[in-house]
């Protein structure tokens, strides 16, 4: 098989296509991750624990892809509030 078979090429193409489609999604939910992260450290030094509370939601829902009862107990124990 020739280096330059353009069957090879194509699929090195691909292959690279795929790391890099999959590289800038992993970029890109970690960057969306810091941003809640930032929005819920924000609203708990604001001392708004409603605004905090909802925050909290939305930083643990995007991290584990759903909110469980146990997440707005940590939340609720952060903000040292009752749920």
């Amino acid at each position: 098989m020739n280096k330059n078979d353009p069957l090879v090429i194509a699929l090195v193409a691909l292959i690279i296509s795929i790391l890099a489609v999959s590289l800038m999604l992993y970029i890109s939910k970690y960057k969306d991750l810091l941003r809640l992260l930032t929005e819920y450290d924000i609203a708990k030094l604001s001392g708004d624990k409603s605004k905090a509370f909802e925050a909290g939601k939305a930083f643990y829902k995007r991290k584990k892809g759903k909110l469980t009862r146990h997440d707005e107990q940590v939340i609720a124990k952060d903000l040292s509030i009752k749920v």
